[in-house]
């Protein structure tokens, strides 16, 4: 049967189940897989990134700790407990409903997130133009979302919704730079770069050392200027740390723009992340995966 029939066939078996894989989760998540990685997910041996990552998905998804550090809050409790607390971004206020909260408290530049899913943010750069009845009905409409049921990725049903504010994170050109590290039984393996999400999303990958590596299947061609070789070091080294009780997390982190305190930048630490791209990798182009 050709691909592209396969696929067909997978988008409307998706529809029947529904985006909020309600019927049989188990079932969702294995068509989309398909759809698309390209093939079946593998559980019973599994041997590549993906498969792995399913397996860790389906088997251990409500271990407490996962659970506490995909939560963009409580994970404050888990730097705090390795010592990492001077990589936090600052919180500026946590709040149950987006009505209790008080925006006269707040910088005139800041960003408020709910703390149980993924692209929950609000980026506030100008709080004099904010629309404040839009910003609160966004707000409660992600409030409302069970994460989990939609991407399969379970721990985020076990996360108590809240909002938080943090402080703004001022950076060059505008353009915040995320530095991810995949990281594999608490080592580091390598850098994936995330910029310049205003005008379209651009991708490249980097090994510990910076030297381009081109895992993905559209890789940005411009090379980026390595971080200072002290700051790569420290990246890498918070990354060892604070992925050391877990079989995989991706450490992401953000560089501040220099200033006379920090010359080259201070670092910051974003989230951990367990479930890339739902552990269905398709951006990636070795077969291993």
């Amino acid at each position: 049967m050709p691909q592209e029939t396969k696929q067909s066939m997978c988008d409307k078996c998706l529809q029947l189940l529904g985006r909020g894989s309600r019927i049989y989760p188990p079932l969702h998540e294995r068509v989309l897989f398909y759809r698309l990685v390209g093939r079946w997910v593998n559980l019973k041996n599994p041997q590549y990134l993906n498969d792995k990552l399913m397996w860790i998905n389906r088997y251990h998804w409500d271990e407490p700790l996962k659970i506490q550090c995909a939560d963009k809050y409580r994970v404050h409790d888990y730097m705090k407990a390795k010592g990492l607390t001077q990589y936090e971004v600052p919180l500026l206020g946590i709040w149950e409903k987006a009505e209790d909260i008080n925006l006269d408290s707040l910088p005139q530049k800041f960003a408020l997130k709910c703390n149980h899913g993924c692209s929950f943010n609000i980026i506030v750069e100008d709080k004099s133009q904010l629309d404040i009845p839009h910003t609160i009905e966004q707000l409660n409409q992600w409030m409302k979302i069970d994460y989990s049921k939609g991407s399969n990725e379970y721990h985020y049903s076990k996360i108590p919704h809240r909002i938080i504010a943090e402080q703004f994170i001022e950076t060059t050109k505008n353009d915040l730079v995320d530095y991810k590290i995949m990281c594999i039984n608490g080592e580091p393996q390598n850098f994936l770069i995330c910029r310049e999400r205003k005008t379209g999303l651009r991708l490249s990958s980097y090994s510990l050392d910076w030297k381009r590596e081109n895992f993905l299947k559209e890789e940005d061609p411009t090379t980026l200027p390595a971080p200072p070789e002290s700051l790569l070091k420290e990246m890498i080294e918070v990354a060892r740390i604070l992925s050391a009780d877990f079989p995989f997390v991706r450490v992401d982190f953000m560089l501040e723009k220099p200033t006379t305190e920090y010359p080259n930048g201070k670092l910051y630490f974003g989230e951990l992340t367990f479930t890339p791209a739902r552990n269905m990798l398709n951006t990636i182009k070795t077969p291993s995966y």
